[in-house]
């Protein structure tokens, strides 16, 4: 079967809502930066990446296991998928809302109560997202991507600009985002709708149920190790750093995350195309090997390419989108460009390592990466807290890299396997 046609539409449709999406983005936040300055820009960043981490646990790796089962053609499992990630929404939703208002960060409640909601809403679009990917129609996707980015640029974008007090604009910026999941949302369960795929299905049975929470438990600990090893960075720098200076380092790097997160739309949308396919088209549990070598080799290439443009334009990319304001930024993207090669071909390793059913071998490599990450962030901001933006960036890097490995061994020691 030619794998290309399919994979290359995909590609294209995510690919190109991506970039749109990643443009308006871009504006967006040029726009937040500049009106909310290190502060305000660095209380937004920690609101959205503390709560991301919390708002995960109603997720926890299901998009991966519902992906797998619709383009298997596993639909009793699938629909036992989705009754899972309602009952987990409802639980988190429960147990974080006691948190904020029992024991709240160092933010305005309403601020984060709008955050932890528009947070368990992307879980929800996230979600849906990866049954048109099972199906692979992502056009659905691209579309209602565009839509929740052109909503969040208009109305936080734009609406900082209506008021100069900071808690008024601070508002305006997490009311227009938790709009924007709402749209995004509601535009992937109208593309559901004619696929077949319902928020709604059958009652699964009991035998069922206990399947998808055993296959469930290795996606679930990976991902978790995942999106705390993305966020993990930003929320330890505010906590640690002395509280004259713990807005303006996270708003700083916010900034500069912002700026390598908007490269990375490139290598999610191949590991996006890529993954249904390599679960369709395995044979025997063995990766395809030229399709899968392949990607790899692109994603490398377009990672130096970036490492290059990050490290050598770090100034230029700063002062575009973030202002004058931002200059401690600079040396922190700078040193976010090492990372940038391992973060876009991990995108294509972690894709083959969960195509290959190695879940709980590449939960072990992402927790040796975390806890690379922490305690490197950790003793870079309490031993060397004037380096602590510089400090936090390379143990990105370092992290990712120790993780690229990890993937390189699973996958080595599992084609030898299969050889002998």
């Amino acid at each position: 079967m030619n794998d290309t046609p399919s994979i290359l539409r995909n590609f294209g449709w995510l690919s190109a809502a991506q970039l749109i999406a990643r443009l308006l983005q871009l504006v967006a936040y040029a726009s937040l930066a500049r009106r909310l300055g290190e502060i305000g820009f660095g209380r937004f960043s920690y609101a959205f990446s503390l709560l991301d981490m919390v708002a995960f646990c109603a997720t926890l790796g299901l998009p991966i296991l519902y992906t797998r089962h619709i383009a298997a053609g596993r639909q009793a499992l699938a629909h036992t998928a989705v009754l899972i990630k309602h009952r987990l929404t409802g639980v988190v939703a429960l147990f974080g809302g006691f948190w904020l208002l029992l024991a709240p960060p160092n933010l305005a409640l309403d601020l984060l109560l709008m955050m932890f909601l528009a947070m368990l809403l992307r879980g929800y679009h996230h979600f849906g997202a990866s049954g048109l990917r099972g199906k692979e129609q992502m056009r659905g996707e691209a579309f209602a991507t565009v839509a929740g980015r052109l909503v969040f640029t208009l109305g936080a974008g734009g609406g900082v600009w209506l008021s100069d007090d900071l808690g008024a604009m601070l508002r305006i910026t997490f009311v227009a985002f938790l709009l924007a999941e709402i749209v995004t949302l509601l535009m992937i369960s109208r593309a559901m709708k004619p696929l077949g795929l319902d928020w709604s299905p059958p009652m699964p049975s009991a035998a069922q149920r206990q399947q998808t929470w055993r296959e469930m438990l290795p996606f679930a600990a990976a991902g978790l190790m995942g999106v705390i090893a993305f966020r993990v960075d930003l929320v330890m720098l505010r906590e640690l750093s002395d509280p004259l200076h713990a807005d303006m380092r996270a708003g700083a790097y916010g900034a500069a995350y912002r700026i390598l997160e908007a490269g990375l739309f490139v290598p999610a949308a191949v590991a996006a195309a890529l993954f249904p396919a390599l679960i369709k088209r395995g044979e025997n549990g063995k990766l395809p090997p030229e399709l899968f070598r392949r990607a790899l080799l692109i994603q490398l290439g377009l990672g130096l390419a970036g490492a290059a443009v990050l490290y050598f334009g770090a100034a230029f990319w700063v002062r575009l989108l973030a202002g004058p304001g931002f200059q401690e930024a600079v040396p922190a993207l700078a040193a976010l460009g090492f990372a940038a090669p391992f973060l876009f071909v991990n995108f294509v390793l972690g894709t083959g390592v969960f195509a290959l059913g190695k879940e709980w071998l590449g939960f072990l490599g992402l927790t040796l990466s975390l806890l690379l990450n922490i305690f490197g962030n950790y003793w870079v901001m309490t031993r060397h807290p004037e380096q602590a933006l510089v400090g936090a960036a390379l143990f990105t890097a370092a992290s990712e890299a120790v993780l690229t490995l990890s993937n390189v061994i699973i996958l080595t020691l599992s084609r030898k396997r299969d050889q002998s």
